[in-house]
């Protein structure tokens, strides 16, 4: 039986990959934390807290997810503990391949098309902190690291752009964009981003990807799916300074034999909106 271990299983990413692996013949290790696990009563998951991971046994394969997000001073500490020291420690741990969440904001920000060589520019405590975390992830025999983008589905945290414009939409009938509308950004869906992890775990090629979705979308298209849901109103205001961001990740696609699946952004946009309405 093949035996993971998987931090962040409580969060949105980590906790999709959870339940895709609760429905196989898989013994599961998950680090706790604060939060409940929904799949805790199955029999092959098993949670350890962070004092017992010097006792672990040997795993096929460490997906490490877990990650502290946010800005400000106040919480530089905690981003360093979790996204660094954290990734440190399981770097230690026994095992035959380590596949890391990381993310695209190591990248310097640019016009032009990020690659997967693309220059790094990691600019705030969280983007600096991931970057660090490679660092021990590339001292491994056998590793993966996928920097994702913006990660959207259900269960989702509601802060982020795309849920902030649903819930304008549900609770004022009106979507307010900065600019025209025209930024673009990249969003990758949970379940997607799923399968880049699944199918990294099974090579044994060491490498540095990119988790992201082929089209990046503007925000004046985001808001068009939802008006056509409901009566809406879609307002501009100011300015946008926020840049655009377009990528190309066919490397990271043939390197690990990754074949997309045939998700539709506008059914999946449609899922998390009716998600969000009947919170």
């Amino acid at each position: 039986m093949t035996r993971v271990f998987i931090t962040g299983a409580s969060g949105l990413l980590g906790g999709a990959l959870l339940r895709q692996f609760v429905q196989t013949d898989t013994e599961i290790w998950v680090l706790e934390n604060n939060k409940p696990f929904l799949e805790l009563n199955s029999v092959n998951v098993k949670a350890v807290g962070r004092a017992q991971l010097s006792n672990l046994p040997e795993f096929d394969v460490i997906f490490h997810l877990a990650a502290r997000v946010g800005f400000g001073r106040e919480i530089e500490k905690d981003i360093f503990e979790s996204n660094v020291l954290l990734t440190k420690e399981l770097c230690a741990l026994p095992c035959k391949r380590f596949v890391y969440a990381s993310s695209v904001s190591v990248y310097d920000s640019t016009p032009e098309i990020i690659f997967e060589n693309s220059a790094i520019c990691p600019t705030n405590p969280y983007a600096q902190s991931k970057y660090w975390g490679e660092y021990y992830v590339r001292q491994l025999s056998s590793y993966a690291i996928l920097r994702f983008s913006s990660l959207f589905g259900e269960g989702m945290s509601l802060s982020t752009f795309l849920p902030r414009m649903i819930l304008q939409a549900i609770e004022n009938k009106k979507i307010i964009l900065y600019g025209d509308g025209s930024r673009r950004q990249n969003y990758l869906h949970v379940d997607e981003a799923v399968q880049y992890l699944i199918t990294a775990s099974q090579t044994s090629l060491n490498i540095i990807g990119l988790g992201v979705e082929s089209v990046s979308i503007n925000n004046r298209e985001a808001a068009d799916i939802i008006e056509e849901l409901c009566e809406v109103s879609i307002q501009y205001e100011g300015i946008d300074e926020d840049p655009s961001f377009e990528y190309n990740n066919e490397f990271t696609k043939q390197s690990i034999g990754f074949v997309s699946g045939s998700r539709n952004f506008k059914k999946d946009l449609l899922a998390l909106y009716q998600w969000i309405k009947g919170l």
